[in-house]
């Protein structure tokens, strides 16, 4: 374990193994941190009406919900609200949400979003509300045509507290979710209160849905505090309603693929009333509900079993929508261009850059996704940028901005929105064809370990497998690479409902390789057989270990990766 968490770069491994609160910085080193928690006391000791909006996604949610729960916990009657973005997928108070914000309201705060929207934060000020933004975004402008709304942070009257502009705070890897827990901790010290550290699973579950590095000694603190107390009642309710997928373990890696996506799919393609359920749940604002279960008639809900239900129906139907969305485009991948750029006709807003991960992933290209809309009455192609895993591009997001052919990219580095006038896109390609031409996107898959087949063993995948608690976003899976392994055609299986899985097992260790190209040499030779000639393959393969449980067994695994062929033999 020390082996791979050096390999990605960990240097103290002893520390980074065994986090305590001392391995975290001083809250006041953000940069506006008392400002902000005077802004909010002043306003919290007259009562005055409070006004929270969640930006529509996990990171955005859980921040949120974090306040909304920190202030009732404070004070059960106190008057704060929450406002819903009155589209699915919205950022920042853009495209007239401030306007939703009550006129009575005389302290607004906005969580993950807010630093770039100047112009409406600034409205917000002039008509009598006080506003503290708690973001982690970059201070980039919106729009460069439109001088007035140039939106630049340092424009905005808002209090920001935000970790990217904070010189003396070094944690840059910390959500919305992150900075909010630092903000409610700095409220506890002033107000004598230990309220903060009731919401550290939030905060967990925002800082790892949002992508952030979780190398870093802070963030990391943060969010094995949170999975070890994972108390909120929506979030235990969605992660029982996914224990199939997850086996009952509360881990980042089971976080990343089965919690926070399930949110996520709400906040892109919910309605106003699903999305508003979900965050009702999320605040624990308990109700139950009349439900017509197939099979049991009529019974009584929860509100937290309905919104996990509802919410796992909309991954549903957004992986669908999505895969809708790749099989338009997938045909239409080039190999040849260093960024891949595909205009969809049928893409949902929120849904493009979930198409663009999955065609990223296949091509194993950054991928740009756009579709038209109407802006200022002038046609734009408006979309999502993702890169792939061990792409050899560190930040996608700068890349596109070095080309000058993009109005706009906001976001992650790696995860952006933006968009470009039509007559643009040539000069993009160009662009990058041009600043990418000495890169090699057909680099060897990085490996942890080299073994013989004759090394491997399966007290070793079970040490691999106890620590798979570990990984997640800076922390990849360990990578095996095994040598020298030879088999017959009667040890292969080929299997799945399409036979494009295989399957063979040696000395009780399995090995499997899980949805195949037709042309895999593997697969070939597998599917080839007539039954007689037993013929035996040479190989090395490259993969993944861990420790797989069907029905109470459980078996020491290698997942493939990827192979070569080293001879075939024949008996």
């Amino acid at each position: 374990i020390a082996t791979v968490l050096e390999n990605r770069g960990v240097k103290d491994v002893d520390t980074y193994l065994n986090l305590t609160e001392s391995d975290t910085y001083h809250y006041n080193d953000l940069t506006n941190m008392q400002a902000a928690v005077q802004c909010f006391i002043d306003h919290y000791e007259k009562k005055d009406k409070i006004i929270i909006m969640p930006d529509e996604d996990c990171d955005g949610y859980t921040s949120s919900a974090m306040l909304y729960l920190y202030i009732k916990a404070l004070d059960p009657d106190y008057p704060v609200e929450y406002v819903m973005h009155s589209k699915p997928k919205m950022h920042g108070l853009g495209n007239g949400e401030y306007l939703n914000i009550p006129k009575d309201t005389k302290l607004f705060i906005m969580a993950d979003g807010g630093t770039n929207d100047a112009f409406e934060f600034n409205e917000l000020i002039h008509s009598g509300t006080e506003c503290i933004i708690l973001d982690h975004h970059d201070a980039n402008y919106q729009d460069e045509s439109e001088e007035e709304n140039a939106q630049f942070a340092e424009n905005n009257n808002a209090i920001i507290v935000n970790n990217q502009l904070s010189d003396n705070y070094p944690n840059k890897d910390l959500s919305g979710a992150g900075i909010v827990y630092r903000f409610l901790q700095a409220l506890d010290e002033e107000l004598w209160e230990d309220y903060a550290d009731n919401f550290l699973d939030l905060c967990a579950v925002g800082n790892i849905a949002d992508l952030m590095n979780i190398k870093s000694f802070e963030t990391r603190y943060f969010i094995n505090q949170g999975i070890n107390n994972f108390n909120n009642k929506f979030l235990k309710a969605l992660a029982k309603a996914q224990e199939y997928s997850t086996g009952g373990k509360i881990t980042v890696h089971n976080i990343a693929w089965y919690i926070s996506p399930v949110i996520n799919s709400v906040t892109r393609i919910g309605s106003l009333e699903e999305r508003e359920l979900l965050f009702r749940a999320m605040i624990e604002q308990y109700e139950t509900f009349v439900y017509d279960k197939r099979g049991h008639g009529l019974i009584e809900e929860n509100i937290y079993d309905r919104a996990a239900r509802l919410a796992k129906n909309a991954k549903s139907r957004q992986d669908k929508q999505r895969d809708k969305v790749y099989n338009e485009l997938k045909n239409m991948l080039n190999s040849e261009d260093k960024v891949v750029i595909l205009e969809s006709k049928i893409a949902q807003s929120g849904l493009v850059g979930l198409s663009a991960m999955k065609l990223a992933d296949d091509a194993q290209r950054p991928v740009i996704v756009v579709k038209e809309i109407e802006k200022n009455g002038e046609t734009v192609l408006s979309g999502s940028c993702r890169n792939f895993d061990g792409s050899p591009i560190p930040n996608l997001k700068d890349l596109i901005l070095q080309t000058n052919a993009f109005e706009m990219c906001q976001g992650h580095g790696n995860a952006a929105g933006l968009t470009i006038k039509p007559c643009n896109i040539d000069l993009a390609k160009s662009q990058f064809a041009q600043l990418l031409q000495d890169v090699d996107f057909n680099n060897p898959i990085p490996c942890d370990f080299v073994l013989d087949i004759s090394e491997l063993s399966a007290p070793f995948i079970h040490e691999i497998d106890k620590h798979d608690w570990l990984w997640g976003t800076g922390l990849k899976e360990p990578k095996v690479a095994i040598e020298n392994i030879t088999i017959k055609r009667t040890d292969i299986h080929v299997q799945g409902k399409n036979f494009n899985s295989v399957a063979f097992t040696i000395d009780d260790i399995k090995f499997v390789q899980f949805n195949m190209a037709e042309d895999n040499p593997l697969l070939e030779w597998a599917s080839a057989w007539d039954g007689e000639d037993d013929d035996s393959i040479e190989m090395n393969v490259v993969g993944e270990v861990g420790i797989n449980e069907y029905k109470g067994v459980y078996t020491p695994q290698v997942t493939i990766d990827d192979l070569e062929i080293i001879n075939t033999i024949q008996n």
